[in-house]
């Protein structure tokens, strides 16, 4: 049984109880579509891979197995069309993932205002497209960041070939390799390109969402009395201590507590708005789960 639950049972009233049953949603929904974009960023790698595998396999073999400069230029433009083709479709799919978590980080933290007391009814229809903007902007840069890494990875095998410590075939079959999306019996983790493209997927699904979610608190405490927020972590195995330790400080009952909206939460030694503060280190940014939740006293006056 998960602490939300255990929360739920333990809740002094329907309204507590169906505001700690949203939060329970929230981190259900956010789990699962970071599994989904996941496998669609493997799914994409894959076909990239395999039109790499196809193109390759059209490229002559050289005379003893050795590299010719026919098969450098054939070889170095099926590298250029497989990071093409992955900035064409990662970037599809992080566009769509950024545009998704600005929805639903808006929608979820509207409905957690209400739940709590406030009135989510006076606040601007729409986040700032400006958000928005960055936010593919940043995505975008995530997509050549994985392309660019396959390309110099791919140079690097190229470059064996060229010096001749390695044959034409075995660079060929490497090059193809570096997109690969399955363990195998030598190697039971991701490739490292699949890996890296995942790790940022999952990433910035998560960021998008509390990005989207501290700017529609940060237009709600304008017209709150005494905002406050609050970190609230996934409550399972995957959390890193430092968040553990910021869920318990942070959180109701915790020392401090609440903090005042406008104060920074300090985890793991550094200050953070809200989970995946751009301005954090990759050390708690990466993989992070967390949720920051806006409250007021004054709604729970009128509550």
């Amino acid at each position: 049984m998960t602490q939300v639950l255990v929360d739920l049972i333990e809740a002094e009233n329907d309204q507590e109880r169906a505001y700690r049953l949203k939060i329970e949603e929230i981190f259900s929904q956010q789990g699962q579509l970071e599994a989904d974009s996941a496998r669609q960023m493997l799914v994409t790698l894959d076909d990239v891979r395999r039109g790499l595998v196809s193109q390759i396999a059209n490229i002559p073999a050289g005379e003893g197995g050795s590299f010719q400069a026919a098969h450098l230029r054939a070889l170095m433009a099926a590298v250029t069309d497989a990071s093409t083709e992955i900035q064409r479709r990662m970037g599809s799919l992080m566009s769509g993932i950024v545009e998704e978590g600005m929805a639903s980080g808006q929608s979820d933290t509207d409905d957690l205002i209400l739940l709590g007391g406030g009135n989510p009814s006076i606040l601007p229809l729409t986040i700032s497209t400006d958000a928005l903007n960055i936010a593919q902007t940043a995505a975008a840069d995530m997509v050549r960041y994985v392309s660019d890494s396959f390309v110099t990875a791919a140079r690097q095998q190229i470059s064996l070939g060229i010096l001749g410590t390695k044959p034409a075939y075995s660079i060929m079959q490497d090059v193809a390799a570096l997109l690969r999306t399955q363990p195998t019996r030598a190697n039971p983790r991701l490739g490292t390109i699949a890996y890296q493209a995942e790790r940022i997927v999952r990433t910035e699904t998560n960021a998008i969402y509390s990005l989207a979610s501290h700017i529609r608190q940060d237009q709600a405490a304008e017209v709150t009395p005494s905002p406050k927020k609050s970190w609230i972590t996934a409550h399972d195995a995957r959390v890193r201590p430092d968040h553990v330790s910021a869920g318990r400080r942070y959180g109701r009952g915790g020392d401090p507590g609440p903090i005042p909206f406008d104060q920074a939460y300090l985890v793991g030694g550094e200050r953070m708005q809200f989970p995946h503060d751009p301005s954090a280190s990759a050390r708690e940014r990466i993989n992070c789960r967390c949720i920051s939740i806006m409250l007021s006293d004054s709604w729970e006056q009128t509550s």
